[in-house]
């Protein structure tokens, strides 16, 4: 009996594995599209005229 109901909990589990999967896909697809990492290149990420204080979000220049 035990056999039985551990075949079942796991069919159950895998079950619901396939499902999660599922609706990550389909909310996945729903999402805009993301950019690639060719497509950010033209963005800068710090400010050029940054000193790298704490706070200021860009590198430090020493």
């Amino acid at each position: 009996m035990g056999t039985i109901g551990a075949f079942l909990g796991g069919l159950v589990v895998a079950g619901v594995l396939m499902w999660a999967v599922r609706l990550g896909m389909t909310v996945r697809r729903r999402e805009p599209r993301r950019r690639r990492g060719s497509e950010n290149q033209d963005v800068s990420r710090w400010d050029a005229s940054s000193t790298g204080s704490v706070g200021s979000g860009g590198p430090s220049k020493m």
